[in-house]
């Protein structure tokens, strides 16, 4: 978005409403149904077989401290040196959801956040008390980085009532690299993802963290042309293609093409590597891509852990991972197992591959994720195991109405349960319908660290979450779950959400482009407060 088209109201506005109040304004009915990013590749095919994309109420989302914040958070953002006004400084919860901190990160729907001033200078204020990442949001700029394959945020932990002064950020002029993917023919190749790795000073080879930066610059345009900006200076290899699994009686939209390094070499080793000097632009970083070939096939079985004994009708996906990462890129492949609980992928190019399980409808099991090597033959004998997983149970209950229309809407609801762990790759993920009763179960988690939603196929959901609580004591985002364990007693506290804010968006300098279309998101922050 140009500089002339700043959207004044993406700085924090808190707003106070009554329960069920209406404002003489305009935009944003329900407070719900915010669209919910897709947190891990698994999750797609998850979300796209079991619901679709549907909207979500999180309780990472919503923070509510008991009583009003007084913390801050302040420093100087600067460009070589200079000041820099106009930048947005983001505040986002450490222990927020993946796919909530890429968002904010992005400064997508950050409730915590301040622009930098004529002389550079921002703060943040009304934060509660945690740990958070501080990040400047600047696409066109880099952030200095000791390291470029580091994340670029900095990390701050905040007692109640804290003023921490000199975050500073210091960006320099991003660097470009662009070039134009086609394949032997010369024809170019639209909607193909370009892989990015940085060399770090120790020479390791990781891959680019997009930590603050818009995914869809690492995809070719109608022309074949891609434009990555906003680098710091830095090492690189380029890539692109590299497809994924084929499974019988599955449909991948991507192409089945042998991953390319630039300009079209086939072996990593062979890549030529770009030394990217600050607010340069690289052009002509061209690639034709390499055919695919035939391929190789990985197969295997699916068994249960304690019995060894065969799982069938299991859903497995497989996907290419980069370089020394732990997650899974471009389209993944699907494949079932059958009775004997065999599976089977067919076409894959060599290189480091991560496969898992995961179960349509309820199940009591969770399946673990692997990574194996593809080289140059085929490779039989793979084993993949699920367990026997923990369950989340209790009861929904609704504050503060007597509306017929809302209580009725729980039969269509849904309890989703995330689990997220830091020691391993992968996700688990389970659903539970919401009986007549108000009562949940969730079942087939791995230990970690449970977040509840309550979903609806509808949207807006006329009902958002309060707070959790777990034997009357209200929960703070997460859930902690062992191996194998049943945690009873959970009371998730839904309100009727029939406020609506309306408003106008004032642009400064001048229209957008034609075609822009602009979002407004609100957060609930403490009882009755609204941060839009």
């Amino acid at each position: 978005m140009p500089e002339a088209g700043r959207l004044l109201a993406t700085l924090q506005c808190p707003v106070e409403r009554e329960r069920g109040e209406k404002t003489d304004m305009r935009e944003l009915t329900g407070l719900t149904g915010l669209p919910r990013l897709l947190r891990f590749i698994a999750t797609i095919i998850l979300t796209a077989m079991l619901s679709g994309a549907s909207p979500a109420t999180s309780l990472s989302q919503d923070p509510a401290p008991t009583k009003e914040s007084s913390a801050s958070i302040a420093g100087r953002v600067t460009v070589n040196g200079k000041p820099a006004p106009g930048i947005a400084v983001i505040a986002v919860p450490s222990d927020s959801d993946p796919s909530e901190m890429a968002r904010q990160m992005l400064g997508r729907s950050a409730m915590y956040k301040s622009s930098s001033d004529p002389e550079g200078q921002y703060r943040i204020t009304g934060i509660p008390a945690g740990r958070y990442s501080i990040t400047a949001f600047a696409p066109a700029h880099a952030q200095e980085r000791a390291d470029p394959s580091e994340d670029s945020g900095k990390t701050v932990t905040l007692s109640d009532g804290e003023a921490i002064e000199g975050i500073d950020f210091d960006l320099e002029p991003g660097a470009v690299i662009t070039g134009t993917i086609t394949d032997q023919s010369g024809r170019p190749l639209i909607r193909e993802f370009i892989s990015l790795i940085v060399i770090g000073e120790s020479g390791k080879k990781l891959p680019w963290s997009m930590d603050s930066q818009d995914e869809s610059m690492f995809y070719t345009d109608d022309r074949g042309v891609y434009r990555i900006y906003g680098l710091p200076e830095g090492r690189y290899l380029i890539s692109a293609g590299g497809g994924s699994a084929r499974a019988s009686g599955m449909f991948s939209a991507r192409r089945n093409t042998q991953r390319t390094y630039h300009p079209s070499a086939t072996e990593e080793s062979k890549a030529r590597v770009l030394d990217v000097k600050e607010g340069a632009e690289l052009s002509g970083i061209d690639i034709k891509m390499a055919p695919a070939g035939k391929g190789h096939s990985v197969f295997g079985r699916i068994v249960e852990s304690q019995s060894r004994s065969p799982v069938p009708n299991a859903v497995v996906f497989c996907s290419r991972i980069t370089v020394d990462a732990d997650i899974g890129t471009g389209q993944p492949g699907t494949s079932t197992s059958n009775a004997q609980g065999e599976f089977r992928f067919e076409g894959l190019q060599p290189g480091s591959y991560m496969a898992g399980v995961f179960f349509t409808g309820q199940s009591e099991y969770y399946g673990e994720n692997i990574t194996f090597e593809v080289k140059y033959a085929d490779l039989p004998g793979v084993e993949i195991k699920v367990h026997r997983g923990g369950s989340v149970e209790g009861r929904i209950t609704v504050e503060d109405t007597t509306d017929s229309e809302a209580i009725e809407s729980l039969a269509r609801l849904f309890v989703e349960a995330v689990v997220t762990n830091t020691d391993k790759p992968g996700f688990s993920h389970g659903r539970g319908k919401i009986n007549p009763d108000g009562s949940f179960r969730v079942t087939g988690l791995a230990p970690g660290k449970v977040q509840l939603k309550v979903e609806d196929y509808l949207s807006p959901m006329p009902l958002r979450i309060l707070r959790v609580e777990r034997e009357g004591v209200e929960q703070e985002g997460w859930i902690n779950i062992g191996p194998g364990e049943n945690i009873s007693g959970v009371r998730i506290v839904l309100s009727q959400a029939t406020g609506s804010i309306r408003g106008r968006a004032v642009l400064e300098g001048g229209p957008l482009p034609p075609d822009t279309v602009l979002f407004v998101s609100a957060h609930l922050s403490g009882k009755d407060r609204i941060h839009v």
